[in-house]
């Protein structure tokens, strides 16, 4: 998978056509793949390459100055993700206040037209270009003047009405629904950890502070390295985790977890004396 990193100097012409999701793809959760299935559909049937479009740090840590924001998939995990769907180039565009001041036309010029897109694909909600005022209708619109065709998706709900969307799935994670956090996302919460023995089958655990770490509780998961691959549980107080695995007791380094089931909750003051 070409990566394409881009900022308001970046000069970058791709040599073929694109067929391009364009969205920010925290979780890359089933509403994602949805858009991701449409760009790679449109790319198969009309020989162009598989693109998508993100953008890196979230706009909330811009335009609201949030410098915690908690993410499903920080960047580097995205990019893995991204990569297992097939895509074929990936372009992680700088947001910034330069970026955020485009006016949409400016946008779909500069990072659709330029990058000769002949489809765009994105979700009904997405919007794009100064204070969000570009979204379906006028990329639409832009696409009649240019040609290049758009696929808007339409909301995907989990059979309960709810659109499946990053924030559900940032608080189900924060809420220790593991399970479903799985349905929602298709796959497993995964998370890389750096951990560090601390006492006979218990390690500490070091991760990237932009993940949303699960809730006050025990959780059963796969800790994996390379082939290497044993069960744990992960003890949680919602804000830092500990490892436990009965099976082996010299894992250190990075550590691939990921979460299958909530094995129980605790309070707390009971998650910080399990860890101990």
């Amino acid at each position: 998978m070409e990566i394409v990193y881009m900022n308001g100097a970046t000069e970058y012409e791709p040599i073929d056509e694109q067929a391009m999701a364009i969205g920010f793809f925290d979780g890359v959760h089933r509403g994602h793949q949805a858009l991701l299935r449409a760009a790679q559909q449109q790319a198969k049937t009309n020989g162009h390459t598989f693109a998508v479009m993100t953008f890196s740090p979230h706009p909330d840590e811009v335009i609201r100055g949030l410098k915690d924001k908690k993410y499903i998939t920080p960047l580097a995990e995205k990019v893995r993700v991204m990569k297992k769907f097939g895509v074929e180039r990936m372009y992680i565009v700088q947001f910034d206040w330069d970026f955020a001041s485009l006016s949409p036309e400016q946008f779909v010029e500069r990072y659709v037209v330029q990058l000769k897109t002949k489809h765009a694909v994105i979700g009904f909600d997405y919007h794009y270009g100064k204070k969000a005022s570009g979204n379906a209708d006028t990329l639409q619109a832009s696409g009649l003047q240019y040609g290049f065709g758009v696929s808007v998706i339409r909301k995907k709900t989990d059979g309960a009405a709810e659109k499946i969307s990053s924030t559900l799935v940032r608080q189900l994670i924060a809420d220790g629904r593991i399970e479903r956090v799985t349905n929602l996302l298709g796959r497993p919460f995964e998370m890389v950890a750096t951990i560090a023995p601390q006492q006979l089958h218990t390690y500490s655990m070091n991760v990237d502070p932009s993940y949303t770490v699960p809730a006050t509780g025990m959780y059963e998961v796969v800790m994996q390295q390379g082939r290497r691959m044993t069960i744990g549980r992960v003890m949680s107080d919602g804000v830092q985790m500990t490892l436990r695995t009965e099976e082996l007791s010299d894992w250190s380094g990075a550590t691939r977890i990921t979460f299958i089931r909530t094995v129980t909750e605790y309070s707390n003051v009971q998650a910080q004396a399990l860890a101990q």
